[in-house]
């Protein structure tokens, strides 16, 4: 049940970024360890992951932890950062960043942050963002043991992305 809730919560948050309804992702690489016993220990943890992705160039990971139970995180990272500032706008990035999680056109700020605490997320801890030099990166810790709040996490996130 939690992977087929994985699963589903993975395909809805592809469809609010994917412009496409009909493209498929593609799967680019595949990392599984190699536990076979004859090899001799290694220093090397190789944790296993797959990497997609759709034919928007939106490129995505996916990677099984047990711990904590119940929960999924996603990440966001967007290559831009403060290097492609221009003197004149010093600190839009960086602006840009706390602005996206403000209110939308139809969700009000104070609505989505009293939703996300009745869920038992906290802004900070279960949601944060930053900006460097490179790069913007945006994280949010879903709990996955209820369907109906997947729901309505995805339909913020799809807001987010519409303004």
């Amino acid at each position: 049940m939690k992977k087929f809730l994985l699963s589903a919560l993975i395909l809805l948050l592809i469809s609010v970024f994917n412009n496409r309804s009909s493209a498929q992702p593609i799967l680019v690489e595949k990392v599984v360890p190699n536990l076979s016993q004859t090899e001799p220990a290694t220093n090397n943890l190789v944790i296993p992951y797959e990497k997609w992705k759709l034919p928007n160039g939106l490129t995505y990971f996916i990677r099984a932890n047990k711990k904590p139970e119940n929960r999924a995180q996603f990440h966001l990272v967007v290559n831009a950062g403060f290097i492609f500032e221009l003197e004149k706008i010093l600190g839009l990035a960086h602006f840009l960043e706390h602005i996206t999680f403000n209110s939308t056109k139809n969700l009000h700020k104070i609505k989505i942050v009293n939703f996300l605490e009745r869920t038992g997320m906290q802004f900070g801890a279960d949601l944060n963002a930053y900006t460097s030099f490179d790069e913007t990166a945006y994280r949010l810790e879903v709990p996955m043991d209820k369907p109906e709040v997947v729901k309505q996490l995805v339909s913020i996130v799809r807001a987010f992305k519409k303004g």
